[in-house]
């Protein structure tokens, strides 16, 4: 929920901002993830952690339904 990457690239950015936004939201919207069925289907590595894809994907809605 933290993207630190804009946080390092962008002056004044609020890594905190995604988190914030998703609590704004809440009861309002519903979130929908895409991923590439290609690479669920190879368990394709993201590339700066040791989790596939899949795995990521579950990681982050769990994490999203626990803090908001």
């Amino acid at each position: 929920m933290n993207d630190t990457h804009a946080a390092r690239v962008l002056p004044g950015f609020d890594p905190e901002s995604k988190r914030k936004i998703f609590e704004s939201l809440k009861g309002q919207a519903e979130i929908l993830f895409c991923v590439n069925a290609n690479d669920i289907l190879s368990n394709r590595q993201l590339s700066n952690q040791n989790i596939d894809y899949k795995d990521y994907v579950y990681q982050l809605i769990r994490n999203i339904e626990k803090n908001i």
